[in-house]
């Protein structure tokens, strides 16, 4: 059971006024090649536009809650981006790390 998303963060500046933030969890048969839709099922499992940040020298923390029960083994994926409120004059830089919070099922 996937429970919860944490992301925290950093941006690095004034630029970057809000993200576009997608978690994926993908996953398919071990022994083959994730390159093709044949081969991977992905499962959108959070989509949010807007996501306000704090700042470009502070940190933010968020939680999205997921209530979503994996049917196998698979890798969490997650592609952000500025969002539409935010006017890039150049690259920006957004650092991240992340935690998930899972239920793992009972053994035996």
């Amino acid at each position: 059971m996937l429970n919860a998303f944490t992301l925290a963060g950093h941006v690095y500046n004034l630029e970057v006024e809000d993200l576009e933030l997608r978690l994926y969890l993908q996953y398919g048969p071990w022994n083959a090649v994730w390159r093709s839709p044949a081969t991977t099922t992905r499962v959108m499992l959070h989509s949010d536009n807007g996501v306000a940040v704090q700042g470009a020298n502070g940190m933010y923390n968020l939680t999205f809650p997921l209530n979503y029960t994996a049917p196998t083994d698979g890798y969490m994926a997650m592609a952000m981006r500025p969002g539409s409120t935010s006017t890039l004059t150049g690259t920006q830089f957004i650092y991240v790390t992340s935690a998930l919070d899972i239920t793992l099922p009972p053994s035996g």
